[in-house]
């Protein structure tokens, strides 16, 4: 009898084990198969293109690593600017992936595209040039006089699209160290500089290329602070969620922020709702603030329905809260018409095309 007991357990047991490990087994070999369907392209920052290179394929600005890696390497790709020696051009990464996307042969939702936005390219003047690149630890100077790398970084920042602001009203700050120090202070005469962003957060981060005579002399990155004056609105009093802002219980100041802060505008903030109780000295963000609720479910409202030149106007119930722009459903008073309609101001809305549903 006992024998028997055990015997059944050892069964149900070797079971219960089973019925485990096949899903697990097979959730694995599913994550792994996927991964090994998955071709990554890596965008290379600078490219040198051999004198003699006149066919040009994504192999020459990427590598790639994958199923599909032959086919792509393979892949000819126009950049739509003539690569001249000595002379650098920067080419928009975008454009590659156009070529991915108009190959019929390329299955581009297995692929990943990694790397730098922008491609500094040019031509070497000898296919058998080879190009020396100095230590990054030593800042090369020049005998003639002339402007420093520091200016024209500081040009660069100046003209980037994501600062939205002006010269008088921005600020650099660097580092004061001896490396970032000497790299700024390289005299730029008769050189090429190429700068590349590859990140932005509490710094900016920029890739840093300085040729001379087709050769690489300093190759580095440097990370520096970005603030820009805003005019920013500060609670002045404690505001509870769904209260409006306003400028009874807000001030307007003027400060110094990244460009990248995520501040709310200080005027257009006004009339917007609280998503959250807000302490005195907060500084208002976008993601606090949203439209205010300007019809309430429950709520008898004007809507108006137009077809061309004529327009229909009824009075209905809100079956939703509604925010301006947004879609919310209405019935008529008998309860037997239902529509979708649009919020066009506190009290109206405007009814959609094709919407109107009779029971």
């Amino acid at each position: 009898m006992t024998t028997c007991t055990t015997t059944r357990f050892r069964f149900s047991f070797s079971l219960f084990v089973g019925f485990v490990l096949i899903p697990f087994v097979s959730s694995f070999s599913l994550a792994s198969d996927l991964e090994d369907s998955i071709t990554t392209i890596r965008l290379q920052s600078t490219v040198r293109i051999a004198a003699d290179d006149t066919e040009l394929t994504i192999s020459d600005f990427a590598r790639v690593q994958g199923p599909q890696a032959s086919d792509i390497e393979a892949l000819a790709f126009d950049p739509q600017k003539d690569i001249q020696q000595g002379i650098w051009i920067n080419i928009d990464a975008k454009m590659i992936r156009e070529r991915l996307t108009a190959s019929p042969h390329i299955r581009v939702g297995s692929v990943i595209v990694k790397g730098a936005k922008t491609i500094a390219a040019t031509r070497l003047s000898d296919p058998n040039t080879t190009i020396n690149h100095s230590p990054t630890t030593n800042y090369p100077n020049s005998p003639t006089d002339g402007p420093l790398l520091r200016s024209y970084l500081e040009q660069w920042v100046y003209s980037q699209p994501w600062l939205k602001s002006t010269k008088d009203s921005t600020r650099i700050r660097f580092d004061d160290t001896e490396r970032v120090q000497g790299i700024l202070n390289t005299p730029m005469n008769n050189r090429t500089v190429v700068f590349n962003e590859n990140g932005r957060s509490k710094k900016v981060s920029c890739e840093i290329l300085i040729l001379e005579n087709e050769q690489i002399i300093l190759e580095t990155t440097v990370r520096f602070y970005v603030e820009v004056l805003r005019d920013v609105r500060i609670t002045s009093e404690q505001i509870r969620r769904g209260e409006v802002i306003d400028e009874s219980r807000t001030v307007v100041e003027t400060r110094w922020l990244s460009p990248m802060s995520a501040i709310a505008d200080a005027t257009g903030s006004l009339g917007l709702s609280c998503k959250k109780t807000i302490d005195p000295g907060s500084m208002l963000t976008s993601a606090m603030l949203e439209e205010p609720i300007i019809i309430r479910r429950g709520q008898f409202i004007t809507a108006r329905s137009f077809h061309g030149s004529a327009s229909v106007t009824m009075s209905v119930r809100a079956m939703d809260d509604g925010r301006l722009g947004e879609l919310i459903q209405l019935e008529s008073r008998d309860r037997k018409q239902h529509f979708t309609a649009k919020v066009a101001a506190p009290g109206q809305v405007i009814i959609l095309p094709n919407h109107l549903k009779t029971e």
